[in-house]
């Protein structure tokens, strides 16, 4: 698994990637890229956002 994440870092011109394996529960690989353009996002923002207002979430949650 070492060497697949490093060839993957290579693969994908990021800094580091994170794989979680195997997520608990579901017999999947997870795998974490960091996004390259950062940005910094209000909670204000995501709260009053379409997609956060969406009437068919069931619990919605911010993060």
């Amino acid at each position: 698994m070492i060497n697949l994440k490093n060839d993957l870092t290579l693969a994908l011109h990021a800094k580091s990637i994170r794989i979680q394996a195997p997520i608990p529960g579901l017999g999947v690989v997870g795998i974490e890229v960091p996004n390259s353009n950062r940005q910094t996002v209000g909670l204000r923002e995501l709260l009053a956002s379409r997609q956060f207002n969406n009437k068919r979430l069931e619990i919605p949650i911010a993060l």
